[in-house]
């Protein structure tokens, strides 16, 4: 039984990959950056929390942040399909940068709210870059 369940998340994780257009740099680092996102977005309600005398964990804040991760493989996929059918090798790419830059930018927002000192060259990129990609304070 141990085997089949091993074979059976083995097959998964392959069709998941092969929808994802592979397992190459890009997506490991957008994968990473999610990570840290989360690790820090953490961090960052438990600051707060402390601050506000809140609860640390606003489970419908993780809710939405999780369910949008997801979104994020999902226009991934549709990336992968876009290239496949115009005989185009970048709208994937371009998904994945896109959503690397929103990543990064919100690691930033969270250090900053940590109290974390961040360099004024840093903290003015990111937020021309956010300006430039239309993103308001949303996140």
């Amino acid at each position: 039984m141990k085997e089949l369940v091993s074979y059976y998340v083995q097959a998964m994780s392959a069709v998941g990959i092969a929808l994802l257009g592979g397992l190459d740099r890009q997506l490991t680092a957008l994968t990473l950056l999610i990570l840290f996102d989360v690790i820090s977005g953490l961090a960052h309600s438990c600051v707060e929390s402390r601050e506000t005398k809140a609860k640390w964990f606003n489970r419908d804040k993780a809710i939405t942040g999780a369910i949008t991760k997801m979104i994020y493989f999902v226009l991934i996929a549709v990336g992968v399909q876009m290239d496949k059918a115009l005989g185009f090798n970048g709208i994937r790419i371009a998904f994945i940068g896109y959503m690397s830059l929103l990543e990064i930018a919100s690691i930033f927002e969270h250090a900053d709210a940590c109290g974390l000192p961040i360099p004024n060259v840093i903290a003015n990129a990111v937020k021309q870059a956010k300006a430039k990609m239309g993103i308001g304070g949303k996140k």
